[in-house]
């Protein structure tokens, strides 16, 4: 995949917002479902609940059930969660296979590898083979503590979309092995879902929006975003110990009081908070002027549990809520008529994130490209 053109709209090279229809209008909506959501990697749920041998997780996405399952032969494997008989659900929640994935209407059962195992009365069923039916395959992955899927089995591989965010990010967190699932934010925003996700991919409004932020859990004066062909990475330099919102441990690496996330076309975020804290941010579309934002939160064992659940309980209390004001803000102001599009802060060095929106004209460019919309989109 290419990166698009930048998109100008006058000669002397201001970039224009996308249009507001684009972020309400239910038809692009529908569009962006199949279009993007369908072909490209999501967040499925946490690799510690797959680790063992038989273990399994389901989720929902672009509107199709998946199950995830550690096979016998310790191989991960995603499928749409669906019986290839009569179309019956298979898995819900999480938990453990002896045996086989076994449908709850008519008994299939498959192995956990996909395949038809057994069919009741399949002997007596002329012509029926199952060795041709098996369990239709999605694209699977673990990046950090998490496992992706996609939809599309043809989707290029994570590390060829996003090179060296694998690795950029375990040198941010050397100890992502002892990481742990603590806790999830979760909040229903009243905005479409590219609201929720250009507002977490600038820090154009942190300074005047988010005091907790700026004073205590990022460098402003050094934040950084870089734009990579379908992904971002943010950092900021070291934040003083003792500054910081809660207290960070010096031992878990070099990185332990720096900042940094990697924004994942086209909607989540690996983040490292100091102390090698690790957070991912999925903005799930919900319809035209819904999104659904899921917040996790993973902490090594040198953060006390108490401790943990400050940081959680404070994140929500400043930085969330003072971001949910914002998006649904936004979101009624695209609803008026007294308003189609604006004019993008693109400076022109493209370094000090906290002056620029070069970040949002990227990720429009995406969609435009992603979407097949012409350069007036």
């Amino acid at each position: 995949m290419a990166l698009p053109e930048k998109v100008s709209n006058d000669n002397s090279g201001i970039q224009l917002t996308l249009p507001s229809r684009c972020f309400t209008d239910p038809g692009i909506y529908a569009r962006e479902e199949e279009l993007i959501f369908r072909r490209c990697w999501q967040p499925a749920g946490y690799s510690e609940d797959v680790a063992g041998k038989g273990d399994f997780i389901t989720a929902r996405i672009a509107g199709h059930d998946v199950a995830i399952v550690r096979g016998r032969d310790g191989v991960l494997r995603a499928f749409f969660n669906v019986c290839q008989h009569r179309g019956h659900r298979l898995l819900k929640g999480k938990g453990n296979l002896k045996v086989a994935i076994t449908c709850p209407y008519h008994a299939w059962a498959y192995g956990l590898d996909g395949a038809l195992r057994a069919a009741p009365n399949a002997d007596n069923v002329c012509g029926f083979d199952s060795g041709t039916v098996s369990l239709q395959q999605v694209a699977v992955d673990e990046v950090g503590p998490m496992v992706l899927v996609c939809l599309d089995r043809d989707v290029d591989p994570f590390d060829v979309l996003y090179p060296d965010v694998r690795q950029e990010f375990q040198a941010f967190v050397p100890r992502m092995g002892e990481v742990a699932f603590h806790r999830r934010s979760s909040a229903v925003l009243a905005c479409n879902w590219k609201v929720a996700v250009e507002n977490y991919g600038e820090c154009y409004h942190c300074r005047h929006a988010h005091p907790t932020l700026v004073s205590s859990l990022i460098d402003a004066d050094s934040y950084r975003v870089e734009l990579f062909e379908w992904h971002h990475r943010h950092s900021s330099g070291s934040v003083p110990v003792g500054v910081t919102l809660y207290e960070v441990n010096p031992d878990v690496g070099d990185q332990a009081a720096n900042f940094a996330n990697w924004l994942i076309w086209p909607n989540y975020s690996f983040q490292v908070n100091p102390g090698s804290n690790v957070v991912v941010f999925h903005f799930m579309p919900n319809g035209p002027e819904s999104t659904i934002a899921n917040i996790d939160w993973f902490f090594g064992p040198w953060v006390a549990e108490a401790e943990r659940d400050r940081v959680v309980d404070d994140h929500a209390r400043t930085t969330l809520q003072e971001d949910v004001d914002l998006v649904e803000e936004v979101q009624i102001g695209l609803n008026n008529l007294g308003y189609d599009r604006g004019v993008l802060m693109v400076d022109k060095n493209q370094t000090t994130a906290g002056h620029s929106e070069h970040s949002v004209a990227h990720w429009q460019n995406l969609w435009r490209t992603t979407m097949g919309e012409n350069e007036h989109a």
